[in-house]
């Protein structure tokens, strides 16, 4: 484990410190003095833990900047050329500081330690940051779309600042940190199948939710509304998915006829519940549609929770329209990945990752559908996916 210690003085506070780090046989112990050099360090090093001073100086020879430590980690947390530590602990030898920053720092998921000459804590940090290490690759919240144009373009465009990682994987990942409902950081990751179609949508999500162990998963992206039951741009929030063509085919006098066998797989009832009163609340659909750069359709945006049916195929016809309407006729909207990402999440094992669907409308399946709209729900779908992760979820 390598470490670094930021602070101004090297005093007995850093030496019990490092002595303690030293006995627990950490690879590499080093001390820097001020802001400037522990960035530069960063730069050039992958660091496991940092130990910074509430109070250091910006540089050598500045004055102490009695908030220098808080400073310093916001600053890094938004510099993409820095390798961030698994974990930050701050620390002072000074009660004042301690109760003016701790506040800061737990809003930010960082510990704060008032240092009063043990050094026990350090066992306590450094199994912490072990077993943060063998879970690095844990992420809160795990975003997919089907479509890397437009879908997956859409949502790196959420306002969060992605990373890509550099993971030996035929999929590119990407990586964010967001504050949730309780102000506590977040981590995020982000990928897009390879191909349309409910096949490649379960595979990539099974191998995500391996991978990854998000807490949630949540699909983003366009699909097709039932006409007069939503409206171009409108958010769909699945409650129900199932596979509109499972079942079995023979011959009738009319043709070839579908005898219908579906499985509906319904999502979880509390997220479900919150959805609903998103919905009905109308929260965030008028500021979202104000923020659209470009063209919008001329009536207002909702949000509408209910049941999204999915497919193999591209719909541009009405007549199977009223075929999934006569499986449920409470459909609101058609596509083709729900189902397969539903699917891998309720397989995904014991501590069974949950799923969201939200999904905006593009188009109705009819002889009338373009693409004229997929910009706006790509991002229509994005923007009420971002919110609810940052206000609505109970991590």
């Amino acid at each position: 484990m390598r470490v670094l210690i930021i602070d101004d003085q090297y005093d007995h506070k850093v030496i019990a410190i490092a002595k303690k780090l030293k006995s627990l046989n950490c690879i590499s112990v080093k001390h820097v003095l001020n802001a400037k050099d522990a960035y530069d360090e960063l730069l050039s090093t992958k660091y496991d833990l940092l130990i910074v001073d509430i109070q250091i100086p910006e540089s050598f020879g500045d004055d102490i900047d009695e908030n220098g430590g808080f400073n310093f980690l916001e600053l890094i947390y938004n510099d993409k050329e820095i390798d961030i530590p698994t974990t930050i602990v701050g620390i002072t030898g000074n009660v004042d500081s301690y109760h003016s920053n701790v506040n800061k720092f737990n809003s930010k998921g960082w510990t704060l330690h008032l240092f009063d000459g043990a050094t026990n804590f350090i066992n306590e940090i450094i199994e912490g940051s072990l077993r943060r290490s063998r879970d690095e690759h844990k992420f809160d919240v795990a975003f997919i779309t089907a479509l890397r144009h437009t879908e997956f373009d859409s949502l790196l465009s959420n306002g969060m600042q992605w990373t890509e990682l550099n993971i030996d994987d035929c999929n590119k990942y990407y990586s964010a940190i967001f504050f949730d409902k309780d102000g506590i950081a977040r981590k995020a990751i982000a990928t897009c199948c390879s191909s349309m179609g409910m096949a490649v949508a379960a595979a990539t999500s099974m191998k995500v939710i391996q991978k990854f162990n998000p807490h949630l998963l949540i699909m983003t992206g366009i699909a097709a509304g039932v006409e007069g039951k939503v409206q171009l741009g409108d958010i769909i929030i699945a409650d129900q998915v199932w596979d509109w063509g499972s079942g079995k085919t023979q011959d009738s006098e009319s043709g070839i006829k579908l005898l219908n066998d579906p499985n509906i797989i319904e999502i979880d009832e509390k997220l479900s519940s919150e959805m609903k009163d998103i919905s009905s609340k109308r929260l965030y659909v008028d500021r979202i549609k104000a923020s659209f750069q470009g063209n919008t359709p001329q009536n207002s945006l909702s949000i509408h929770v209910g049941a999204l049916a999915s497919g193999a195929s591209v719909l541009a016809d009405s007549k199977t329209i009223d075929l999934i309407k006569s499986q449920k006729r409470t459909v609101i909207g058609v596509e083709m990945e729900a189902f397969g990402v539903v699917v891998a999440s309720k397989l995904s094992g014991s501590n069974v990752t949950k799923s969201l669907i939200i999904k905006s409308v593009c188009d109705f399946a009819n002889a009338h559908k373009n693409d004229n709209w997929q910009k706006y729900a790509a991002y229509t779908s994005t923007s009420v996916a971002t919110e609810i992760i940052k206000n609505h979820i109970n991590f």
